[in-house]
């Protein structure tokens, strides 16, 4: 994966009020490693699972949690 770009949209509401996603035109891989730094609750985590449904690879997300659908919109969003 080199990047992931969100979806053109025009609607308001979840996930799109996300302050750290409303910004988010496109997300560049260059290095081998990334590191997302940012305040708790910013959406770190939220966003690297999101990523990680988006390609298939969360098998956590399988066995069902009660953030599974949020995430799975997020996803949605994205263009990986």
């Amino acid at each position: 994966m080199q990047s992931i770009r969100k979806k053109k949209t025009n609607k308001r509401g979840y996930p799109n009020d996300i302050p750290s996603l409303s910004s988010l035109k496109e997300l560049s891989f260059d290095c081998p490693v990334t590191f997302f730094v940012g305040e708790n609750g910013s959406g770190k985590s939220t966003l690297l699972e999101a990523i990680a449904i988006g390609m298939g690879l969360n098998r956590k997300a399988e066995a069902g949690t009660f953030t599974l659908p949020p995430k799975r919109r997020i996803a949605s969003f994205l263009r990986i």
